[in-house]
């Protein structure tokens, strides 16, 4: 006969049971909630946001600009260029002389340069080299390089160098980029990796719990004996155990993530719930396509890594020329 201390002692075992499939429960469907409103996050988006304000994209840029900025440096070597000299003597209210000159240039692709200009000279004691009419003296005139510079002058060997400047400086940006674009992905997947197992445990504590619930009811009804009930309890702690490292894993990924997304003026993001991986049954671009062998053969030949070494031969011929 069953005496009052064992009735008690189901009685509260019962409650107790009870109030950790609550406790379980809640958990998951808060759990649940919090993924529901955060935001998916496909690694195209995250790339996006690392090539947008990551510190090491910026640099990237930075190199670029000033590549670009040379370019235009040496470009503006081809500007006309105006220039002017007024050299002027007066004492005792005399005027002893006064040069005045007026010269424009204007250099053109072929190494040439045309120039023109005006200059009147007057005053009581100009030299017979310095003589001009009343009216001034219009002069013109075209130079020309000679020698080295007739097939290859100065100012067109530094626009070419500049180029050459330019189209290192882009792919050594795209070769950053794309360093770091890869360590991106790997930290992306890894995070992936550790929400979706995060995602099956939290399945997996759901199902072993409704079990649990299911084999206590058939143990109460006397349909399976009353240590399946113990076996089933078991199994609930070691999946909360697995669910706990789950959480942990996908935590600390998640702030590994939030080191490669930076917000305006330089800050970093704070890891927090606000992303979710994009679910893999939507995929964004097609990899088939992307890993065709026409593909690969046109990215492997738009390498950066080839593309610099390119640039430096074309630079290597021009300084022979």
């Amino acid at each position: 006969m069953m005496t009052l201390k064992n009735k008690l002692f189901i009685f509260f075992r019962g409650k107790m049971k009870g109030l950790i499939c609550v406790i379980v429960l809640g958990s998951i469907s808060i759990s649940n909630a919090i993924s529901q409103n955060a935001i998916p996050l496909s690694i195209d988006v995250f790339f996006d946001k690392i090539k947008a304000a990551h510190p090491l994209a910026q640099q990237a840029s930075v190199q670029n600009d000033i590549a670009d900025a040379e370019l235009l440096k040496a470009r503006g070597k081809f500007d006309p260029v105006l220039s002017g000299s007024l050299n002027q003597k007066n004492f005792a209210d005399k005027e002893y002389f006064s040069l005045l000159n007026s010269e424009i240039k204007i250099p053109i692709w072929p190494g040439l340069d045309i120039k023109g200009g005006y200059e009147i000279n007057r005053g009581a004691f100009l030299g017979p080299e310095d003589n001009t009419p009343a009216g001034g003296l219009a002069f013109g005139g075209i130079s020309i390089s000679l020698g080295q510079g007739l097939l290859i002058d100065e100012r067109r060997a530094g626009i070419r160098t500049a180029e050459i400047l330019q189209k290192s400086a882009s792919a050594r940006q795209s070769e950053l980029m794309n360093d770091l674009l890869f360590e991106a992905s790997i930290v992306y997947w890894e995070w992936y990796r550790a929400y979706r197992v995060n995602e099956i445990y939290k399945l997996s504590l759901k199902n072993a719990v409704e079990r649990f619930e299911a084999i206590k009811f058939n143990a109460a009804i006397g349909e399976r004996p009353e240590i399946d009930t113990v076996e089933a309890k078991i199994q609930i702690q070691n999946i909360r155990v697995g669910l706990n490292q789950a959480m942990m894993d996908y935590r600390n990924a998640g702030i590994i993530l939030s080191g490669y997304i930076w917000e305006n003026e330089n800050k970093n993001s704070e890891p927090d719930s606000t992303y979710i991986p994009q679910d893999l049954n939507q995929p964004e671009s097609d990899l088939d396509e992307l890993m065709s062998e026409p593909n690969l053969i046109k990215l492997i030949g738009n390498h950066p890594y080839l593309e610099q070494i390119r640039q430096k031969s074309t630079s290597w011929t021009l300084k022979e020329s």
